[in-house]
């Protein structure tokens, strides 16, 4: 996909801008906010049946189409600073911060609330967590 059809494609407000940790490993990815209802998971196909750990094998399978490189992320934001208007940049920075290696969801998406969704066991919190980002990962600075 290119930039310019990510961008024209982008539906502010649904697809949220994500950084997930995984195995120790941070990847951006920008998935719809259905993805996120956990408690919901079932509705995407991810049995309740399943471990912790399936589960979130599962999650992360079924959200590999959603993945971006960190230079597609940064062209794509420098692409919508410069030919966008306000309400698509404003959404265009990181909504969820997800750490499945420690059971951690954090938002700053505040129309629906994530963070009361989650499974057992996680901790979730409304949040700006963007300086829980690697440096290098994080598009938004110069």
């Amino acid at each position: 996909m290119t930039i310019k059809n990510f961008i024209e494609s982008f539906r502010p407000n649904y697809d949220l801008l994500s950084y997930v940790v995984a195995r120790g490993v941070g990847s951006w990815y920008c998935i719809p906010i259905d993805y996120w209802l956990m408690n919901q998971w079932s509705q995407i196909g991810i049995s309740n049946d399943l471990s912790d750990e399936d589960k979130a094998a599962v999650f992360l399978t079924k959200v590999e189409p959603y993945r971006l490189s960190n230079s597609f992320v940064r062209k794509a934001y420098e692409r919508i600073k410069e030919q966008s208007n306000d309400y698509q940049k404003r959404f265009f920075i990181p909504m969820v911060y997800c750490d499945f290696d420690h059971k951690l969801l954090y938002t700053i998406y505040g129309e629906v609330a994530l963070e009361d969704s989650l499974l057992p066991g996680w901790e979730g919190k409304l949040l700006d967590f963007r300086q829980l980002i690697r440096e290098a990962d994080s598009y938004w600075s110069d």
